[in-house]
This record gives C-alpha cells, sequence and structure tokens, in this order.
C-alpha cells in the first residue's frame, strides 16, 4: 500500500475539520475547547504526524552607513563605538546586529526598504544622515524603523540623536584660555559638515567671550576630505608650528588628527604640554596611554550608540509607537597631561624665521 505523507491538509481531511482548527489546536490555541484539542493531538500522533516547529526570528537592527568619495573599509573610531554600544544593547536583548551601507549614490538609487527586507533587516541607525541623503527621506516615507546619530540634516520628521557640537568646541576652547592660551589652533577635517561648523562656533564663542577673535591663519581645513586623518594632523602641525610665531596649543576636531599632531611634535622638538598644548575631541583607549596622555572632549558614542538601538527596537515593537525624538546629549571633559600652562617665551622661541 502507498504510504501517505501527512500534512495539516490531510489531517483536516482524515478529522474533518478545517485547517485552521487543526493547527490552532496542534498549538495550544486558547479558542480551540479541550476536546478538540486532544482530538487532534491523539490523531496527528496516531498517524505520525509532528507539526513543525513555529520559528520566531528577531528583529534584526543595522548600522546604516553612507560615504560619498572613495571609501575604503575601517570604520572611524567613533563609529565603532557606536556600533559597540549597539551590541551591548541589542545582544544583552536577543536581538541581531547587522551593518548596512555603501556609497550615498547607490543608496539613493535603489530602493532601499526593499532592499533592506531582504536581508531580513527591521530597523536602522542612520550615522550622520545628511540633506543629500535622499535614501532617508524615503525610509521615513515608509515609516521603515530609523534613527540618525550625529546629524539628520535638519529634517524635522526624523529622530536625531546627536551631542551637543557647540559645547564640545566650547569647552575645549574654554579650557585653553583659562590656561593663558590666545594662539589656538584648530585642526578641522571636514569642514562642510554640520557637527565640524557647531564645533568652530564654540571654538569662536570661547574666544569672544576673552576678546579674542577667530585669526584666520589659526583654522586649517583638509584640503581634502578623503585625506588621512593621522596625515591631516601631522602635515597641519608642521604648517602651523612652522610660522615664524606659532600657536601655543592646538585643538583638534577629530582623535586621529590629534595623535598626527602629537607624533610631529615629539619628533621635532616640540614638548607636549611644555612648548605646546593639544586636545583632541573624541576619547578612545589608547587617549590616557598617550605620551603624554591626551586632553580629550568626550563624545559618549557607546551611549548613544546603545540609547539609538533601543529606540529602534521600540519603533519595531510597538506599531503604534510614532514619537520622533530630537535629543541632544552633553560632551564629558577629561583633562589629561596634553595641556598646560601657556609658556609665551619658549613658544615664541619654537617658530622659524
Amino acid at each position: 500500500m502507498k504510504s501517505t505523507t501527512r500534512t495539516l491538509q490531510t489531517i483536516s481531511r482524515e478529522l474533518d475539520m478545517s485547517i485552521a482548527t487543526v493547527s490552532k489546536a496542534l498549538n495550544d490555541y486558547p479558542d480551540v475547547s479541550e476536546a478538540i484539542r486532544l482530538k487532534v493531538k491523539a490523531h496527528a500522533q496516531a498517524v505520525g504526524f509532528t507539526p513543525r516547529r513555529k520559528v520566531t526570528r528577531v528583529p534584526n537592527i543595522a548600522l546604516c552607513l553612507s560615504w560619498e568619495d572613495n571609501f575604503e573599509f575601517g570604520l572611524p573610531g567613533y563609529i565603532t563605538q557606536v556600533e559597540e554600544g549597539m551590541a551591548a544593547y541589542l545582544w544583552s536583548s536577543g536581538l541581531e546586529l547587522s551593518i548596512y551601507g555603501g556609497h550615498l549614490s547607490r543608496l539613493n538609487d535603489e530602493d532601499i526598504t526593499r532592499e533592506l527586507s531582504k536581508r531580513k533587516i527591521d530597523g536602522v541607525v542612520v550615522v550622520r544622515g545628511s540633506k543629500r541623503a535622499k535614501f532617508l527621506d524615503r525610509l521615513i516615507e515608509h515609516q521603515f524603523p530609523n534613527i540618525c546619530v550625529f546629524s539628520n540634516g535638519g529634517r524635522d520628521n526624523c529622530s536625531l540623536l546627536a551631542v551637543d557640537n557647540e559645547l564640545v568646541g566650547f569647552i575645549g576652547t574654554q579650557h585653553l584660555v583659562r590656561l593663558g592660551h590666545q594662539r589656538i589652533g584648530v585642526m578641522v577635517q571636514s569642514p562642510n559638515d554640520t557637527p565640524s561648523k557647531k564645533r568652530l562656533e564654540g571654538y569662536a564663542r570661547a574666544l569672544k567671550e576673552v576678546g579674542l577673535s577667530v585669526a584666520k591663519d589659526n583654522v586649517v581645513n583638509a584640503p581634502a576630505e578623503e585625506m588621512d586623518s593621522y596625515v591631516f594632523g601631522y602635515e597641519s602641525a608642521k604648517k602651523m608650528l612652522s610660522r615664524r610665531i606659532p600657536p601655543t596649543a592646538l585643538f583638534c576636531l577629530n582623535h586621529e588628527a590629534a595623535v598626527g599632531a602629537m607624533h610631529y611634535a615629539c619628533t621635532h622638538g616640540v614638548r607636549i604640554p611644555e612648548d605646546l598644548s593639544i586636545i583632541a575631541c573624541d576619547d578612545f583607549p589608547i587617549s590616557a596611554y598617550l605620551a603624554p596622555p591626551l586632553t580629550t572632549v568626550k563624545i559618549p558614542n557607546r551611549q548613544i550608540g546603545k540609547d539609538a538601538a533601543a529606540y529602534v527596537h521600540r519603533c519595531i515593537s510597538d506599531k503604534t509607537f510614532r514619537t520622533i525624538e530630537h535629543r541632544i546629549v552633553s560632551p564629558e571633559f577629561i583633562v589629561r597631561q596634553s595641556t598646560g600652562p601657556v609658556n609665551p617665551q619658549r613658544a615664541a622661541a619654537r617658530g622659524k624665521k
């Protein structure tokens, strides 16, 4: 006799019940009577039918990255910290973490929600969403769970979790001013992005409060944004410290530039902090182990990543949650040994004629 492969359909026919009733009985749904449940399970056992176990897929939240110039994969330190914060929340909650990204033009041209769905991604944390990020507008239009970190291109209808960058620039510069520094060089690798502009505003405000103005020669921008950050720091320090009257302090708007500047100083007889004070934005484990340990304006990148993941998770879990959040967090100032009181005599003697 030809054997019959049992399915929900064959079981339902044999018991003269609907497929839905059989399925509910096998899965212990409360709206099926005890008598029906026992009858269906007994028959299924008698004919050797084992229902498939229902597989519940856990939410998958992606860190979404975009870039506009030539990109060699290697995440900047601050993005790595955001990812670590996301991972801490997601993994402790039993959720999945992915990375999704590409050139901005590609992301803008593709059907972004379809591409994310194909990869079983349920929500995204977008790093530095710009005005040119049209893909972000489509995510918002389709109500795909998302939040931007650091910037959202000025969109009122897009949730944002960022740091007070004006305060970042202000407290770093204020610290140097209080140490007696007046010629304070500032290194700006990405002069066109919103965080850098805001940090420069804070730099200018701190100078203005003590009657100083921003000298154009003390602001050095990268010739190209894709320039290596360490090289930018090294070359910027070389440019500023080779002047007849060089700055007595450097404020580096990213950590890697500060390391490059410290390398130039150390290899050219410039003592830190006796001859030159240096401050960096962002704080990494290595900051405390440089020689000397680096004074930093710490951005709470890990907490930003953790909170951003929690927000997207709520959007996924609660379909009625549609609150747009714009939250700005404060930086933390960490004083180490790379900053000290100004020494005008040594600073003046350092310049080349």
